[in-house]
């Protein structure tokens, strides 16, 4: 059901599509530190110890905010940086556009 209501192509213009896709996305990001808080606990059999430290310094207080300012600041970067290659090669045949999000693909499995 998920899958009929979001974004099919960059040319989609509804804005419920584009609303629910970002909506989607910012519960998967918000339920990942729990989800791993729920991890932690299983695997320590029920126990509290070092790790619940470890999960609210690490996982929460530093990973969410640095996730966040890193992904502000690369979607900012990259949005100018294809705006730019849009109007520099506005003429060419070939689109740099392409080459740049498969560089970002492969970004995203190394880091």
């Amino acid at each position: 059901m998920a899958g009929m209501v979001q974004v099919n192509s960059a040319q989609d213009q509804d804005r419920l599509r584009f609303g629910l896709s970002g909506e989607a996305g910012l519960n998967d990001g918000t339920a990942f530190p729990f989800v791993i808080f729920a991890l932690l606990y299983l695997s320590s059999g029920g126990a509290m110890g070092d790790w619940a430290q470890h999960w609210l310094l690490k996982d929460l207080i530093w990973a969410v905010p640095a996730g966040l300012l890193i992904g502000f600041g690369m979607g900012r970067g990259v949005g100018h940086l294809m705006i730019f290659l849009r109007i520099k090669n506005a003429d060419s045949t070939t689109s740099l556009n392409d080459f740049l999000a498969l560089a970002l693909i492969a970004l995203a499995y190394v880091v």
